[in-house]
């Protein structure tokens, strides 16, 4: 009779640990894009001022999105700020320097390099090819 609980005991004790591990991944992922969102305008807004805020170093940080997102910090919130920037980009017709500046970037020289870069398109021809 042991041998056969045991198994279906550690195979239950597995799918609870791996749906507390989602769970909290999502938590997490819920409070990171939050603060994200809405500290997306600072340009100071980088892998250091998350962790500070989040009340974890800045390692810590980076290993669990790394871990759940497979990026970096810096480079999921240059993720979302371009994702933001198409949105913006499609739904209005704000000039583009100040998309820059909406999303955190001071210049939007910068904005259109690093713009092109993520999606092969400036932030011009991606407005003109999909609006």
């Amino acid at each position: 009779m042991k041998f056969i609980l045991l198994p279906m005991i550690t195979t239950l004790r597995d799918k609870t640990s791996t749906l507390k591990n989602c769970m909290e991944k999502g938590i997490f992922l819920s409070k990171v894009n939050k603060i994200i969102e809405a500290e997306l305008y600072n340009d100071q807004l980088n892998g250091e001022y998350l962790a500070n805020y989040l009340g974890m170093s800045r390692m810590h940080l980076y290993r669990l999105l790394k871990e759940y997102t497979g990026f970096a910090a810096s480079e999921y919130i240059l993720k979302l700020r371009i994702e933001k920037a198409k949105n913006i980009l499609l739904e209005t017709n704000i000039p583009i320097c100040s998309i820059a500046t909406t999303i955190g970037i001071k210049y939007p020289a910068y904005f259109t390099r690093i713009f092109k870069n993520n999606t092969g398109l400036t932030p011009r021809e991606y407005r003109k090819a999909y609006q």
